[in-house]
């Protein structure tokens, strides 16, 4: 999932993040190619075009020069699917029950908003959409446990392994609330979560979109009309009345979510597939903004500048190769978010290195997990808390060298073999930036 900044009035903010990567061929955006669907649909972008990269990925390349200034997409809010972090009344109460809507995660529902999309093509212009996204994906939770333990990193194994009993058993209850005469295979669930997984990006919400804000408005301005014309009110009154109430209308628009958060501790977030937009691949150096447009309803995309030629990239946020492998089915080299999970609690680190921890309490043995970071210290701060209890502030440095090394140690391959085989499958790619990692940390702690 891409996280952005989407509440505003036209202005963009903070970062972006998107995702999906590998595509099929070049196409064109003329009215006739097969992104017609968009045009038609209200989408616009000029400055660049999907394009087959090297290795047979598909991507966004720039058609002309563009600053970073420029919006370079821009997508009605009616070409979107969208969830919020807060449940809304159930939108497809003919496909599932409300109860089972109002329970599930914002992905979930989204991912059900999606297969009701494809079943019934409620919305036409999004089914050149639909037709448009990956038939199938490579991520882990379709490989085998031989091709699991191939990354030689036990927390993507029992990440996966969980991710697929979860998403069993979400499915089984699905088919239980499912209205009568529908049907989901487990397929197209899983199917549609990969798509939401892989593709959505989240932001603030509004309480009121704009569009509908208009009627209530127009609703205002129509009572204020019959005021005049009954002679209940002056002028006056009336221009002031009217004034203060589409202020205040509008402003609990925008500002009710921050509200909310502040006083409630709940985020109000909204989170959408957004056609185009997710044509873009990821990297982790990208400059990109997905931004909301209160008054225009539409999601306006902003990049760094691109000369003619090269890829337009954005950015998914702080995303560890993890989250890269498990739900986008790829891994960034270099990426400098990367993270290595030693163990589940410092209790289990410190065992398997053989370390006395009777200086610690219970509940600063069982904190977890242990996390090596591409950081100074290497470790967050509740770890090196604990760890300079027992060794003192100049022993971070020496355990993070001893936690590298021990790690290296059991692998079973090492770096220098893994880069010397002729064929790199995505599992290799994944262990080797890890211990590509581990290496890095291991020369810092030293130096």
């Amino acid at each position: 999932m891409a996280t952005c900044a989407f509440l505003g009035v036209g202005l963009p903010s903070k970062s972006v993040a998107a995702l999906r990567r590998k595509k099929g061929c070049v196409m064109s955006a003329a009215s006739s190619s097969p992104l017609s669907w968009a045009r038609d649909g209200g989408i616009q972008w000029t400055v660049m075009n999907l394009h087959t990269f090297a290795g047979n990925v598909r991507g966004m390349i720039a058609e002309q020069d563009f600053d970073a200034s420029s919006a370079i997409v821009k997508v009605p809010k009616e070409m979107v699917l969208e969830s919020n972090s807060i449940p809304e009344t159930n939108p497809i109460p003919a496909f599932v029950t409300s109860s089972y809507w109002k329970s599930q995660r914002w992905w979930v529902r989204l991912a059900l908003r999606l297969v009701y999309q494809k079943q019934t093509d409620k919305k036409p212009n999004l089914s050149g959409y639909v037709n448009a996204l990956p038939k199938s994906f490579s991520t882990p939770f379709h490989w085998t446990a031989e091709e699991l333990q191939e990354t030689q990193y036990i927390p993507i194994q029992k990440q996966v392994v969980n991710q697929q009993q979860e998403w069993k058993r979400l499915h089984r209850l699905l088919v239980e609330n499912l209205k009568d005469g529908r049907n989901v295979e487990f397929d197209e669930f899983v199917w549609a979560l990969e798509c939401v997984r892989s593709r959505a990006f989240s932001g603030e919400a509004e309480a009121t979109p704009f569009a509908e804000r208009l009627k209530t408005i127009a609703f205002a301005g129509a009572l204020s009309v019959a005021a005049l014309t009954l002679h209940l009110a002056d002028s006056e009154q009336v221009l002031n009345g009217l004034s203060l109430a589409v202020i205040a209308l509008l402003s609990y628009d925008l500002i009710y979510p921050r509200v909310q958060k502040a006083i409630g501790g709940e985020e109000w977030k909204r989170y959408i597939l957004c056609p185009i937009v997710d044509f873009c691949n990821h990297s982790s150096r990208a400059e990109s903004d997905l931004s909301y447009e209160y008054f225009f309803s539409s999601f306006v995309l902003k990049t760094g500048p691109y000369k003619k030629g090269e890829q337009v990239f954005i950015s998914y946020g702080d995303r560890s190769n993890d989250q890269l492998l498990q739900y986008y089915g790829f891994v960034e080299e270099d990426n400098p978010h990367d993270i290595y999970v030693v163990g589940e609690t410092l209790q289990s680190v410190l065992d398997s290195l053989d370390i006395d921890s009777t200086t610690l309490n219970d509940q600063e043995k069982e904190y977890g997990p242990v996390v090596l970071l591409k950081s100074t210290l290497n470790f967050d701060k509740s770890v090196q808390n604990s760890v300079s209890k027992l060794f003192g502030e100049d022993g971070i440095k020496p355990f993070a060298e001893q936690v590298c090394l021990s790690e290296l140690e059991n692998m079973p391959t090492t770096l220098e073999e893994d880069e010397g085989l002729k064929k790199k499958s995505i599992a290799v790619q994944f262990r080797i930036q890890k211990k590509k990692l581990l290496t890095d940390i291991l020369k810092e702690a030293r130096g």
